[in-house]
């Protein structure tokens, strides 16, 4: 019974966007594109019209997609989920961004207000809130279960590449092609510092007191929250730093970039303690290190724990 619950999910999920628009089709379009070995469709056999004489091609079982969403009327530049797991955000080109259930795809909210395509979608530790940043220069600040807007914060000059928040969701980190990393204070709104580099990626320590971004310049910068003093300037990387993030214990620090390598960082020191090569494949985004001591004892664990964990484009 279990196995046939779990084949049903499968199905519902995969043909849900056919039986919201046209749920007479259900048989025609859901069963025949169901793959052949599913419990689902060997019931249902016989309700597929006789007069279908040539059924599309499908993988013989399911696949690793459970649903795809289709709501967007351009590119989809940014997602992601809610530290809970319960809501997906989506920013598109479109210049809207859409909060769907991430269990059941269906639609919650629609938010618009951008005037250009949302570059980058951002939820608040706490999940209460989400930020966006838009190639208008305009970072938007949203209730997530009401949808309603709560700040509109504008201090950038150019495209918004990325937000994130703080660990306490009291600040908010932006990056920018004008060549500025800009502070916020979530409550207020307002600017609280501004410093120099172009903001591909940004990140925050987990206890909040360090900031780092990477940069074109192919730097990584990293400042004191609450001295404003930039700490170090760590070299190295021969291309644009793609992304960012500290480990779990805040002493290292792990940076991307085009030029394919993957650098560990020893924050106390400034020291680059590790440089991983890709075999070619150009990094775009990570997970965090989950365990920074591991470093000392087997680089090789390290290595399929990490690049396990990555995005990654020819």
């Amino acid at each position: 019974m279990s196995a046939f619950l779990e084949d049903a999910k499968r199905f519902i999920l995969k043909t849900r966007q056919i039986a919201d628009e046209a749920p007479l089709q259900l048989y025609c379009s859901g069963l025949v594109f169901a793959p052949p070995k599913a419990m689902i469709r060997k019931l249902f056999h016989a309700e597929i019209p006789s007069w279908i004489f040539q059924l599309p091609y499908v993988e013989e079982s399911w696949d690793a997609e459970l649903q795809a969403l289709h709501c967007h009327a351009d590119w989809v530049e940014s997602v992601k989920f809610s530290p809970d797991g319960r809501i997906l955000a989506s920013g598109s080109r479109d210049m809207t961004v859409r909060l769907w259930d991430a269990r059941t795809g269906v639609l919650h909210q629609i938010l618009e207000g951008h005037s250009s395509s949302v570059l980058t979608v951002t939820f608040s530790p706490d999940g209460q809130l989400l930020a966006t940043g838009s190639d208008d220069g305009v970072i938007k600040l949203w209730d997530t279960k009401t949808g309603s807007l709560q700040q509109t914060m504008q201090g950038h000059f150019g495209w918004i590449l990325t937000v994130v928040f703080s660990s306490d969701s009291r600040l908010l980190a932006s990056g920018s092609d004008d060549g500025t990393v800009l502070l916020w204070d979530i409550t207020t709104g307002c600017l609280q510092q501004t410093h120099e580099g172009s903001g591909l990626t940004v990140a925050f320590s987990s206890d909040g007191r360090l900031l780092v971004s990477g940069s074109t310049d192919r730097t990584i910068r990293i400042w004191d929250i609450a001295t404003n003093d930039l700490l170090l300037t760590l070299e190295g990387h021969a291309s644009w730093v793609q992304s960012v993030a500290f480990s779990s214990n805040d002493q290292f620090l792990a940076s991307s970039s085009r030029d394919k390598t993957v650098r560990i960082w020893e924050i106390a020191t400034g020291t680059c303690h590790q440089t991983l090569n890709v075999n070619g494949i150009m990094v775009h985004t990570y997970a965090l290190i989950s365990d920074p001591s591991i470093l000392g004892r087997d680089v090789r664990i390290f290595r399929v724990i990490f690049l396990a964990c990555i995005w990654t484009y020819l």
